[in-house]
């Protein structure tokens, strides 16, 4: 979704917690039953424009122009 410049709500757990907190492209909520409703109450357009900026800022970030070198790396090294 971040490729797509879309915000993302994510499970609050360290990897995607980090995710956002560099980021600041979506929102975290806690692995409870009532979590993602209750940030969803709280989520306006404003905030989602807001994130949505984030998003495609933080898209740079990610992707197979990242992934692919360190791919080939990998195989390089394995003689592939």
């Amino acid at each position: 979704y971040i490729n797509c410049g879309l915000p993302v709500i994510v499970s609050n757990l360290p990897n995607l917690a980090r995710l956002i907190d560099d980021h600041e492209c979506g929102w975290k909520v806690p692995v409870e039953v009532n979590a993602i409703e209750a940030i969803i109450n709280t989520i306006t357009q404003e905030t989602i424009y807001e994130k949505k900026i984030k998003a495609l800022c933080a898209k740079e970030n990610f992707g197979w122009h990242l992934e692919e070198p360190i791919l080939l790396s990998v195989y390089k090294r394995l003689g592939f």
